[in-house]
C-alpha cells in the first residue's frame, strides 16, 4: 500500500514536466492562467498521464477559471456536489 503524499502531481508543460504539485497549488495555477488545456497531469504514484480538458475535474475547473469563477465560488460548488469532510477526533 502507497502512502498518498499531498505533494503527487506533475503538469507536463510544452514537452516538459514540472511538479511534483499538490492538488490546492495545482488549482491556484489554474486559477492564475499558469495551466491550461493542453497540458498534461500526471500522477506521480500511478504514471498515469491525462490532458488536462481530459480530466473528469480539472477540465471544467479550467473552463470555470477561464469564465474567471473565483476559487471561492469554484469551492462553493464542489461542497453542494460532496459536502465538508469533517476529521473524527480520536484521542
Amino acid at each position: 500500500m502507497t502512502t498518498d503524499t499531498p505533494e503527487k502531481w506533475l503538469i507536463g508543460k510544452n514537452r516538459m514536466d514540472y511538479g511534483p504539485f499538490s492538488l490546492a497549488d495545482i488549482m491556484a495555477q489554474i486559477e492564475r492562467g499558469e495551466i491550461v488545456a493542453g497540458n498534461h497531469i500526471q500522477d506521480k504514484d500511478s504514471g498515469e498521464r491525462t490532458d488536462i480538458a481530459d480530466h473528469p475535474l480539472l477540465g471544467p475547473i479550467v473552463d470555470a477559471a477561464k469564465a474567471y469563477v473565483t476559487m471561492g465560488e469554484m469551492c462553493d460548488a464542489f461542497r453542494e456536489v460532496w459536502g465538508v469532510w469533517r476529521e473524527t477526533p480520536v484521542f
